[in-house]
Formats: C-alpha cells, sequence, structure tokens
C-alpha cells in the first residue's frame, strides 16, 4: 500500500462540478463528475481488500478511484519505474552465480587431489606377494577406517581440506 499511496501523493483533485443532490435518510450526499474527454469504460473486478484499500487512498488524496488506477498504471508502464524488486532479484542470483562458482572450483580442486592421489598410488606401488596380502588387506582396512574417520571429524567441524588448501600455496579461486 505504501507504494499507491507514494504514486498518489502528486495527484490533483479533478476539477469537480456539483450535479445533483441525493438525499438519504441518514445523510445528505452530492455526486461529482469531473469533466473530461470521454474515456474508454472499464470493468474491473478487485479483491475487497484491494478495493477497500483503493477507496481509502482515493479519500485520503482527495481524488476519484480512476485516477489513482491510472496513476498506478502509468508508473506500472513506465520505464522510468523503481526496479528495486528487479535490483533484488539481479543481486541474489549474483550472489547465487558467485557461490556457484565456488563450488564448481572445490569441486575440480577435489578431482584433482584425486587424480593425482590415484596417478602416484597405481605408478608408485609395488604389486604385494601372495603370502603378504592378507597383512596388506587388514593394514588398509584400518588405515581406511582412519582415513573416514578424519574425513568425517572435518566434515563436523567445517573446516575442510579444500578450504585448508587455500593457504599452502596461496591458490585462490578464479
Amino acid at each position: 500500500m505504501r507504494g499507491l499511496v507514494d504514486l498518489c501523493r502528486d495527484l490533483q483533485p479533478p476539477q469537480l462540478s456539483e450535479t445533483a443532490d441525493y438525499t438519504d435518510n441518514t445523510a445528505s450526499l452530492k455526486t461529482f463528475t469531473a469533466p473530461s474527454p470521454m474515456k474508454p469504460r472499464v470493468n474491473l473486478r478487485l479483491d475487497a481488500q484491494l478495493l477497500a484499500i483503493l477507496e481509502d487512498v482515493a479519500f485520503e488524496h482527495q481524488t476519484t478511484k480512476t485516477a489513482v488506477l491510472e496513476a498506478a498504471l502509468r508508473h506500472y508502464f513506465s520505464e522510468e519505474r523503481d526496479y528495486a524488486l528487479e535490483d533484488r532479484v539481479t543481486k541474489r542470483m549474483d550472489n547465487f552465480e558467485t557461490r556457484m562458482g565456488r563450488l564448481e572450483w572445490k569441486t575440480n580442486l577435489s578431482i584433482e587431489i584425486m587424480s593425482h592421489f590415484m596417478h602416484y598410488w597405481l605408478t608408485r606401488t609395488d604389486p604385494l606377494p601372495k603370502s603378504e596380502r592378507d597383512g596388506a588387506a587388514a593394514l588398509g582396512y584400518r588405515r581406511f577406517n582412519h582415513f573416514m574417520d578424519q574425513v568425517s571429524k572435518k566434515m563436523k567441524a567445517r573446516r575442510t581440506l579444500s578450504d585448508e588448501s587455500l593457504h599452502w600455496q596461496g591458490a585462490e579461486p578464479d
């Protein structure tokens, strides 16, 4: 409603001319018409609450509901209207794009770390003799559990290795 009130602030009441007197049992009312060129008639269906707001604003500014609606429509169709909502949405979309860029960078970092590890492991590890495979499998199982515990601990603390790796060589995401 505040925007509608701001629109109506500059409205001037139309030149009114007295046309008739209507007497009711409760009050004496006069109706007025504004001299203006013939305009096409438009019938609208408004929500009762919206109609009440329209009537209040028109009464408050001593103008007609038509003048209020015309001002609102001129503002709505104006190219110079306030783009506050569009600016807020654009800002949120920019922030979203920034976060997505960081997510992409961290994903690429994770893939790069994994690929280096796999390359090193595949090229530097010698095959084991059959007699040592059971012991190596048990050792590997314990190391894997320790590794998963460390990952879990870091994720719970929200202090991830990818965040820490940024400090190692001053790497920054693009």
